[in-house]
């Protein structure tokens, strides 16, 4: 737990911790936020599956995220990758249940999502469409939400959309949690830096006392000459944010797959020492499991058959798998 001003600050998951996510609790003197519960593994990194490790992690992340939304009276949805939202069904990389699904969105006062618009990429459109029905069937409303704020009491929520990078990915729900003149937090997933120049201009004049960044994806950068400008121009922003802000910017998400990303940083004159993690946060080692899954299966081998096993328990949650390792 973190405290800024008036600010108390639970990192749930994300990179550092093992897992795909940037899912925090925020609780003010009004209100308590959950921003975007939701987490899940890549199927195939390195051309190989997640570690048993991984799942490990993902068990414990998402038994996290499922305890603290019941404190959790708003709730938010930045964009629909299923690493921001918990879907309405069982899932192995995702290790939830349709439990999970309701013990998360039941009962809540408030559920903001992200409103859709023309750069909404299909598939996107589609899980917000299947989403809004499950949470219909649940009997809780859902409000879409996009440039503009609400409140609840003395604290604000202000939003502004940014690009979530590749054209090809459409846009994100930022957030800018406000309580009186007193204190300002900014919540940036997926903003890959943020590489939308106007985005990053908006946070830099922006007086934080904290924000939650989505770094850029330095491991996609040899697939392409736009992920690889991508890539660069996201670090330099970042960089200039941290710079103007030490200590105040938590690095997170596609920057923490790649395990040269504080060496990336260095390069553009940003310290370790300046910039924060979920991990450090939290008082936990620094557990980048994606980024080394392939020295995970050199040094800890998964068992034999372990590929089939995989298979028998897709699309079941992933303690179901665990019992069996």
């Amino acid at each position: 737990m973190l405290r800024v001003c008036s600010f108390e600050i639970e990192p749930l998951a994300d990179e550092s911790l093992g897992v795909r996510s940037m899912s925090i609790l925020v609780t003010t003197p009004d209100v308590v936020i959950l921003l975007d519960p939701g987490v899940s593994l890549a199927p195939r990194r390195f051309n190989l599956p997640p570690h048993p490790e991984e799942f490990r992690a993902l068990a414990e992340a998402r038994k996290r995220i499922v305890d603290r939304s019941q404190e959790a009276e708003i709730l938010v949805i930045s964009h629909y990758h299923r690493d921001h939202f918990t879907p309405p069904y069982e899932s192995l990389y995702e290790c939830c249940s349709d439990d999970d699904f309701v013990a998360i969105y039941s009962r809540r006062k408030k559920l903001l999502l992200k409103a859709l618009d023309s750069k909404t990429p299909f598939n996107q459109k589609k899980r917000a469409w299947l989403l809004t029905k499950a949470f219909e069937k649940l009997g809780v409303k859902a409000e879409q939400v996009g440039e503009g704020s609400t409140s609840f009491g003395e604290t604000t929520l202000s939003f502004f959309s940014s690009s979530h990078g590749s054209s090809k990915l459409g846009n994100v729900l930022v957030v800018t949690l406000r309580y009186r003149d007193e204190c300002t937090l900014i919540f940036a997933p997926d903003v890959q830096g943020p590489v939308d120049d106007a985005a990053f201009s908006r946070m830099l004049s922006t007086r934080f006392d904290i924000a939650f960044v989505g770094g850029p994806p330095l491991y996609l950068q040899e697939r392409s000459e736009e992920l690889t400008s991508i890539a660069r121009r996201g670090l330099a922003n970042l960089a200039a944010l941290v710079k103007a802000n030490p200590r105040r910017v938590v690095v997170s998400h596609h920057l923490l797959r790649a395990p040269d990303w504080v060496e990336a940083l260095e390069q553009y004159g940003v310290d370790e020492d300046n910039v924060l993690t979920y991990s450090s946060i939290r008082g936990s080692p620094l557990t980048l499991l994606e980024a080394n899954r392939k020295l995970l299966f050199e040094s800890d081998p998964p068992p034999h058959g372990y590929e089939n096993l995989l298979a028998k328990y897709k699309g079941r949650k992933c303690t179901q798998l665990l019992h069996e390792l």
